[in-house]
């Protein structure tokens, strides 16, 4: 059965079918273990409509709850002077200073992962070993994923800690295991300018040529997706050749900090002026918003647009693909193979001096590595 086929708040999980509803300002996903059949997915959305009934009214008990299913079935719970960790859960996301995306990923990953298991519990009836046991009985796609759904946990707890509710916080010791991060994959000098000049040739005059010219800004500044989408005109400094960053769009919702929540000065070379000046004709009269759909006048709220085109363009030039993520870490290689100050470079792109040797530590020495490597030859044939 088609995902768009099932009721609202009804979807399979595995053996059963996962029921979704609101109740006391909480978002419960319990998993009903009923095989996800046309006729129990039927039954699965009038269980809903009478929950949901219930809840609306202040009628819904967490005993009616564990009659059907079976992970609030926990007597020791239902009736406590405690808070419950759904309802800490709650809290800390009403209350956390972090960013709108960063807070929908904290909900998903608290929904998903924790408030199953432990909605119903008393937030000071948690022990390391269990919350141990829990983590590594999880099938998760990868150790980066583990990492990133452990983080609103502990705050969870840490919450409570700062009300003195609890005496210390048991997922502390839930440790982040190591994952390998991909390998930096930039695109050659000679890939990015036959990226461009295709880009440019293709859509000639027309309004589509924003796409040529936000490959071309991309490569040249290697400023991050999220924050060419923010790019302003006001952001942009003529005189001085610099566009000011100090706010990012992810996931069209626009945050008025970066990354790494602090701003910085991106100055500019003659080719990324040469492209800002391209679309100043295009975009301009619109309004703030630099990059923009060439068909509507709207500003981007997502890289969904270019990165079509731009996939495409790798298509038609048998261009190995990458994402379009990685015009930055192009700008970045080239930057080091041209021997400009990594501390320059950090600058630039927004990063530590650190992480900035930590990523591209192979394109530091720019043509010395070749250089060396030529000596070995020398020596071998002499021999």
């Amino acid at each position: 059965m088609a995902a768009k086929q099932f009721p609202t708040g009804i979807r399979p999980h595995g053996s059963g079918i996962k029921i979704r509803f609101t109740w006391n300002g909480s978002r419960l996903e319990p998993i009903w273990p009923r095989k996800p059949t046309k006729t129990n997915v039927v039954q699965a959305a009038r269980l809903r409509a009478e929950i949901t009934n219930k809840a609306k009214f202040g009628t819904l008990t967490w005993i009616e709850l564990a009659e059907h299913f079976p992970q609030f079935d926990q007597p020791q719970y239902l009736v406590s002077d405690v808070p419950l960790f759904s309802e800490y859960a709650q809290l800390y996301l009403d209350t956390a200073s972090i960013g709108d995306n960063t807070r929908n990923t904290y909900r998903k990953a608290l929904m998903k992962y924790w408030q199953p298991l432990y909605a119903t519990r008393p937030i000071d009836s948690f022990s390391v070993s269990e919350l141990k046991q829990d983590v590594a009985e999880i099938e998760w796609s990868s150790m980066k994923t583990r990492n990133n759904c452990l983080t609103p946990l502990r705050r969870v707890f840490e919450l409570a800690v700062d009300d003195e509710v609890i005496d210390r916080n048991p997922a502390e010791k839930l440790k982040n295991m190591r994952h390998q991060k991909p390998e930096v994959d930039p695109f050659s000098s000679e890939e990015a300018q036959q990226i461009i000049d295709y880009l440019y040739n293709r859509h000639g005059d027309s309004g589509e040529r924003i796409y040529a010219i936000y490959a071309q800004f991309a490569f040249w500044t290697g400023m991050r997706t999220s924050e060419m989408l923010a790019l302003t005109w006001n952001d942009i400094d003529w005189n001085r050749g610099v566009a000011m960053v100090n706010k990012a769009r992810i996931r069209g919702q626009l945050n008025k900090q970066t990354k790494t929540k602090r701003s910085r000065e991106v100055f500019l070379n003659d080719h990324a002026l040469a492209a800002l000046e391209e679309a100043k004709a295009l975009t301009y009269q619109f309004g703030e918003q630099i990059f923009r759909s060439p068909r509507t006048g709207e500003s981007w709220l997502t890289d969904k647009p270019p990165r079509v085109v731009f996939t495409a363009a790798l298509k038609a030039l048998r261009i190995r693909h990458r994402r379009t993520y990685n015009t930055r870490h192009t700008y970045a290689t080239h930057c080091l193979m041209a021997g400009m100050n990594p501390s320059f470079v950090a600058s630039q792109l927004g990063h530590s001096v650190i992480v900035l040797l930590t990523t591209y530590s192979r394109w530091l020495h720019g043509e010395e590595s070749s250089r060396e490597m030529e000596k070995l030859k020398v020596v071998n044939e002499k021999r």
